[in-house]
């Protein structure tokens, strides 16, 4: 009996999150963050002290306590990285500010600290894939569709909004939250009661990602289509299935096409969304994927194919080394087309190599202990704000009078509020998961390894506490 209610805690748990927590609407750009944030720790808090409850019933009563599904290292990681927050936190002093990590909750103790245990928790009972897949879904919808009504300026002015209420964040963020969910989504397309649900999610899901208007959710896009392609195809049953996802996602495109060509006051997209989402590209995808709905069982095109989402997948993840091959070997005056992409300087990636570049003089800068455990949460922003004239001398005037909270990059921020020991564990943690979700057979969990590598990649690029590290505790389970 009481493991039926571990059981229940842990589909209330993933109800809210994955339902009710992406729909809490906010009613500015800033106020986001608090409501979530209010909501995280209340249905943190509320799980958390529900099962040490329970786990005191069961020790009065001499029950078995359930056994954690982690692997060994991940327990030992998942310790590290307790004693490296707890160590930070001491440490560094200014308590107050490094418990709460105010101006950058993100990365205060606490907030960490309620990921690992909640992460622990569910490791007990685990979580119901179906609960978890359907609640993806419904939410991922829901969400996508407003998002689609403020691209097409459709939505409701309300007063301070700029024209458009928002959901899980505004419009240029939200396609992160599309990205990590539209995995749970293909799960249900092969499953009959829910498979209208799962390619409903799939299709608003992808409009959402590129009228988000946010490149680096079209590259976490575009590695996450082709990781599914592949896995799908190394499924004897998820042949089909794979050719009914790039159908969608075809067809997905064309629609984004459609709908710029029919509204003319919709918001504006960049390039690389305009040329994704034209019929050079959507068309020959719809093509390819209706003559593979013919040909699933065909062995010769089915590795065609898969060879093809392999080599596209590593060319993907080849990125970084485009652009340190493009920025040794291009001049610096070069305008071409490639270089706002390519070309590493202060200004890629809208901002982000200077804001790296401040962080790793801050990093290299400090003493030995410091880098080893990290100068505690919010010392990015304090010691940014305490040396940036410094950095305008050094490099050049950005971000003038502006507050810079955190360093666009989990790892990079991690490494400093948290040291090398912070980040080493947390890239434990990670790995360690991914190696279980991948050798294990049911695909529930192969969408869980995608959805996770989406999310270390496009957290290497933005910081959304939000969107990617309030999910973390189920995308680990």
């Amino acid at each position: 009996m009481t493991n039926e209610w571990l059981q229940s805690l842990n589909n209330f748990y993933c109800i809210f999150m994955l339902l009710i927590y992406p729909l809490i609407m906010r009613s500015a750009y800033y106020d986001i963050s608090r409501a979530k944030l209010v909501a995280f720790y209340a249905i943190s808090f509320i799980y958390i002290f529900s099962y040490l409850g329970i786990f005191i019933f069961m020790k009065i009563k001499k029950n078995t306590l359930p056994i954690s599904i982690l692997t060994k290292p991940e327990k030992v990681w998942l310790g590290i990285g307790t004693v490296s927050i707890l160590i930070s936190f001491l440490l560094n002093g200014n308590y107050k500010s490094t418990l709460f990590g105010v101006y950058d909750y993100g990365s205060g103790a606490l907030f960490l600290l309620t990921i690992i245990v909640t992460v622990f928790f569910l490791s007990l009972s685990g979580v119901n894939e179906l609960i978890f897949c359907r609640c993806s879904a419904i939410a991922l919808i829901i969400t996508a569709g407003t998002t689609i009504l403020q691209f097409l300026n459709f939505s409701p002015t309300l007063e301070g909004t700029g024209g458009f209420f928002g959901t899980i964040g505004n419009r240029d963020l939200v396609g992160f939250y599309f990205v990590i969910m539209l995995p749970f989504c293909t799960n249900l397309i092969s499953k009959k009661r829910w498979s209208i649900l799962g390619s409903l999610g799939i299709f608003l899901g992808t409009i959402g990602i590129f009228v988000s208007n946010t490149d680096i959710a079209i590259i976490g896009f575009c590695l996450e289509s082709t990781i599914i392609v592949a896995m799908l195809l190394k499924h004897a049953d998820k042949k089909f299935d794979a050719y009914i996802y790039t159908l969608i996602v075809g067809i997905s495109l064309l629609s984004t096409f459609i709908l710029r060509t029919i509204f003319t006051n919709t918001y504006e997209i960049g390039d690389i969304e305009i040329l994704f989402s034209s019929p050079v590209i959507s068309i020959p995808i719809i093509v390819l994927s209706v003559i593979g709905l013919w040909l699933h069982n065909n062995t010769m095109f089915n590795k065609t194919i898969w060879v093809l989402a392999i080599i596209e997948c590593i060319l993907i993840s080849l990125y970084p080394v485009y652009i340190i091959t493009f920025t040794i070997l291009a001049s610096p005056d070069n305008e071409s087309l490639l270089r706002n992409g390519l070309y590493f300087d202060n200004h890629w990636g809208s901002g982000r190599g200077y804001i790296w570049r401040c962080n790793v003089y801050l990093f290299t800068h400090g003493g030995f202990v410091k880098q080893f455990f990290g100068h505690g949460a919010v010392s990015f922003y304090n010691d940014y704000m305490a040396n940036q004239e410094l950095f305008h001398e050094i490099y050049e005037p950005m971000y003038v009078g502006e507050n810079l909270t955190n360093s666009h990059n989990i790892f990079l921020h991690m490494l400093y509020e948290y040291g090398i020991l912070g980040v080493v564990s947390m890239l434990g943690i990670a790995i360690n998961a991914l190696k279980r979700m991948v050798h294990s057979e049911p695909l529930f969990y192969k969408m869980k390894f995608v959805a996770l590598i989406v999310a270390m990649v496009t957290g290497a690029l933005i910081m959304s506490y939000n969107i990617t590290m309030a999910f973390i505790p189920m995308l680990l389970i």
